[in-house]
């Protein structure tokens, strides 16, 4: 006998939910989104419209606005604690603790090791545990500048200073005649750099940088070198 095939029409989205019993998370969130939205903008709706159209039933429904708990995804609702995955070995209150004490503590704070940090605020772990902790906060190791930015003030002097040259040799031939001289200093062996813990964007901060002291015994003995350029001329390279 010839087989035929009777073509049946798409089943809902409801209708394949029914016995299970189950919903995931993006028809929890749309239908408490949308009851939240029409609460903050006054707009006045009907409870079991809107679980008419996400598909989810009343009872469902109703369910999802009475147990808050059962929400598994609102991670912009600050009151929302987050229940997902193992608990972090580092609370919250620690990485603020933590981060209290580089920004307020100096350099010294911020050259101590990560485990030294977390040592600090009563953490018994590893320093790669401390640092990849701290590092969900932009925190990293960097080597510590030398040199300080120019305050405000001294930055206003230069550049008075140099409108007033710019004044007084307006043409490039003015200049022909000017010397420019710079020095360096360095040693053989280890540098012996310092490195701190620091967020993008504070490099220049007062408590990144560090301090030049009188130089010791073998500091004294590292190669000087100086030297002059300008227009047509370079100097002999005189070391000391």
């Amino acid at each position: 006998m010839r087989r035929t095939t009777i073509n049946q029409a798409p089943r809902t989205p409801s209708e394949d939910r029914e016995g299970h019993g189950h919903y995931f998370t993006p028809a929890r969130a749309k239908v408490r989104g949308a009851i939240q939205f029409c609460e903050r903008m006054g707009i006045e709706y009907v409870k079991r419209d809107v679980f008419r159209t996400f598909n989810v039933s009343t009872r469902q429904g109703h369910e999802f606005l009475r147990n808050d708990s059962s929400s598994r995804r609102l991670l912009s609702d600050p009151h929302q604690k987050e229940s997902h995955g193992r608990p972090r070995f580092i609370s919250a209150e620690k990485l603020r603790e933590m981060e209290r004490i580089l920004q307020e503590e100096g350099i010294e704070a911020r050259a101590m090791t990560w485990e030294q940090l977390g040592y600090e605020v009563g953490l018994e772990c590893t320093g790669e545990t401390v640092k990849n902790a701290m590092g969900s906060m932009h925190c990293r190791k960097c080597i510590a500048c030398k040199k300080g930015w120019v305050n405000e003030k001294t930055a206003r002097d230069r550049k008075a200073w140099a409108q007033v040259m710019k004044e007084r040799y307006p043409k490039p031939e003015d200049w022909y005649r000017v010397r420019f001289s710079d020095e360096v200093h360095f040693g053989y062996g280890p540098q012996g750099k310092l490195r701190i813990i620091r967020k993008p964007g504070e490099r220049y901060c007062p408590d990144c940088i560090e301090e030049d002291k009188e130089p010791n015994g073998k500091d004294k003995k590292r190669y000087h070198c100086w030297a002059a350029v300008g227009y047509d001329f370079k100097s002999d390279i005189h070391f000391y």
